[in-house]
């Protein structure tokens, strides 16, 4: 496919991302099968481990060896998700602009500077959401230390102050969360360090009509991951409610267990690229609109003998870097 560059609405861009994935599915899904597999590999070690402790030790040290677990899987799925969306925009480049690429080409093509994509994500998501989750604790944590609250209604009114916090915090940190959705093309294609391709997306994703585009996609595949989420769990809750009816607790064994986390691995593996290649696609409009990128590419094709544009290395010459 060589797409002709042109700036694009909302709905042609939401098409060519279906239609690209549609059309090079198994590619993009196997690049996100290794990412996902990564993750699931650590899950069910993280799984293993929790169950053989957790009838030697009390409710708090259990309680804190799962959260210990939960912060290092959180880490591992940020690492894999951010190599894995920075391969899968480097594959979307090679076939937008009609370049060869493929699972093992792409996943080469980044890995000299895969640790930058690590921490740019992770810093995009400190930036977006860290103000958001230390204002609600300190709510809540002041909510707690209020008198009364170990009366009756205590616990219900912390319970009101923070679900009105996260109504008046969790709009900024989608906002911010929109400022950066294009930091990682960004800095894929233009070569750039963490903050530089913070400020980049800062600037490609200026606009309220820019955010809300971006915020439609991420909603859509926020959607369509529940959606297959709560469809492929469904024998869980049937297995959990029965248990409850039955025993009086609810139960979730080994298997069940099991076969949630290859559930999320499903979803992740499908739902990853739908968001990299639209955000991939937005990042080039933003630069059309904005920076008259594809009169660049097409002088840049016109005159094979130039040198290629410093921002937008060839995918053959980025693997070699």
């Amino acid at each position: 496919m060589d797409a002709t560059l042109r700036p694009l609405s909302l709905g042609e861009i939401l098409d060519r991302t279906f239609q690209l994935y549609r059309s090079h599915f198994l590619m993009f899904a196997g690049i996100s099968c290794f990412a996902a597999g990564l993750d699931l590999i650590w899950k069910l070690a993280q799984t293993t481990a929790v169950r053989a402790v957790q009838h030697r030790v009390g409710a708090v040290a259990l309680g804190s060896v799962s959260a210990g677990f939960g912060l290092v899987s959180f880490i591992v799925y940020v690492i894999v998700s951010a190599v894995a969306m920075a391969a899968i925009s480097r594959a979307v480049s090679a076939i937008y602009l009609g370049q060869p690429t493929g699972i093992a080409q792409a996943y080469r093509e980044v890995k000299p500077h895969w640790f930058r994509y690590v921490r740019l994500a992770g810093s995009a998501l400190f930036l977006s959401w860290g103000a958001t989750i230390l204002v609600s604790r300190v709510i809540f944590g002041i909510a707690v230390a209020m008198p009364g609250f170990n009366n009756a209604i205590g616990p219900a009114i912390a319970v009101g102050v923070l679900s009105l916090t996260f109504l008046a915090i969790v709009p900024f940190g989608i906002w911010m969360m929109l400022r950066y959705s294009v930091c990682i093309p960004a800095s894929l294609f233009e070569d750039l360090g963490v903050r530089a391709s913070l400020k980049r997306s800062v600037y490609l994703s200026k606009g309220g009509m820019q955010k809300l585009s971006i915020f439609v996609l991420i909603l859509l595949v926020w959607v369509i991951s529940a959606v297959i989420t709560y469809a492929g769990l469904t024998p869980v809750f049937i297995s959990v409610f029965r248990t409850a009816f039955s025993h009086g607790t609810p139960v979730v064994s080994l298997g069940m267990t099991i076969y949630t986390l290859t559930i999320q691995f499903i979803v992740a593996s499908i739902t990853i690229p739908l968001y990299a290649i639209g955000l991939t696609l937005f990042y080039y409009d933003a630069r059309i609109r904005r920076e008259g990128f594809d009169v660049e590419w097409l002088i840049q094709r016109s005159t094979p003998e130039a040198p290629p544009a410093p921002s937008l290395p060839p995918a053959e010459s980025a693997g070699q870097a």
